[in-house]
């Protein structure tokens, strides 16, 4: 099978690129460089500042190995001159993970054939920072990421699988979110190929509204909340607890 990567330059992208180039025997990868995320609130903020170092230097300790392959670097993943060339090239399916919305022009071109990597639980969690609202929330029963493919509505199409986080004590919120980014990226090529294979069957999602944040939402006193939140951990008792109301929601 011949895949099609669509993602972005961090260090995470680079290892879902890795993961995904593994399990297909042909892979084309293009890359849309990461925009500058909350500058408004990084400018105004020393602590925002120092939360996206930090987010950094874990995200680096988290996915630290430098893979390498040919990327094809695109400022506007919808370009006309983008889909023109793709459209000459047969793919089998296109993995997406960390770039701009998609047009319709690609769906048409892929139709439920793009495969989308959500960090967040869809539809509980939609839109910007969704595996960091479940904290300001505190909803981690909500914490997860959601695999499933792609339509017009953004973060709506039908599901494939979900990865609910692995909690360890004493984690804090970066390797909370980060080890639940690598579980999902290590997950992925798997639910894609029995996908492909007609092994898996994808489900609708919740009739719900759910909650939707937008990067503007991105507050100091959110951050600060947060942090404090899981300053020195969770605790066993608080994990055992997210895991019943997990499944209890869940697995009922």
């Amino acid at each position: 099978m011949k895949v099609l990567i669509l993602t972005s330059n961090s260090p995470r992208h680079t290892y879902f690129i890795h993961k995904i180039s593994q399990s297909f025997n042909k892979s084309c990868v293009i890359i849309q460089k990461k925009t500058n995320y909350y500058e408004t609130q990084k400018n105004n903020s020393n602590i925002i500042r120092n939360h996206f170092r930090l987010m950094q230097f874990h995200e680096e300790k988290w996915f630290k190995k430098n893979y390498k392959k040919h990327y094809e670097f695109v400022d506007d993943i919808n370009s006309q001159n983008l889909l023109d060339k793709i459209k000459k090239e047969c793919f089998d399916v296109v993995c997406l993970f960390g770039t701009a919305i998609l047009n319709d022009d690609w769906l048409k071109l892929f139709p439920d054939k793009i495969i989308n990597l959500h960090l967040g639980l869809s539809p509980f969690y939609r839109g910007s920072a969704t595996l960091f609202w479940p904290f300001v929330n505190k909803e981690l029963k909500f914490l997860g990421t959601t695999i499933h493919i792609a339509t017009k509505k953004v973060d709506g199409g039908k599901i494939l699988h979900r990865v609910l986080p692995h909690f360890m004590v004493n984690e804090n919120y970066y390797d909370i979110t980060l080890r639940l980014i690598r579980d999902s990226i290590n997950i992925f090529p798997e639910i894609v190929l029995s996908y492909l294979k007609g092994k898996l069957k994808p489900f609708n999602q919740e009739s719900i509204n759910g909650k939707y944040y937008k990067k503007i939402d991105f507050s100091e006193q959110d951050l600060l909340n947060v942090l404090s939140y899981t300053e020195n951990g969770l605790t066993k008792h608080q994990i055992k607890l997210i895991k019943k109301n997990q499944n209890d929601y869940f697995n009922n």
